[in-house]
């Protein structure tokens, strides 16, 4: 009996380091503080974006879904 979609484990396989290790992917901590002076969170996310941010990191760290953070990058860099 096959299981729905919904319970499968899609993981994929862990990439093993020359060492033997297993590579692990490290997420950045952003330090909100210093975007605190901006007035919206697309203005905080245009600006963790010019510092070179990912947008996922940019996303987790604003408590906002990725979409809205990649749109607002993507429209900011459309408007220049």
């Amino acid at each position: 009996m096959s299981k729905n979609r919904k319970t499968q484990n899609k993981k994929a396989p862990a990439q093993t380091s020359a060492d033997g290790g297993v590579a692990v992917k490290t997420r950045k901590v952003i330090d909100v503080k210093k975007y605190a002076n901006l007035p919206t969170k697309a203005a905080k996310i245009r600006a963790m974006s010019g510092d070179g941010h990912s947008v996922g990191d940019i996303a987790r760290s604003l408590g906002v879904i990725y979409q809205h953070a990649y749109n607002t990058i993507k429209r900011g860099l459309k408007a220049a």
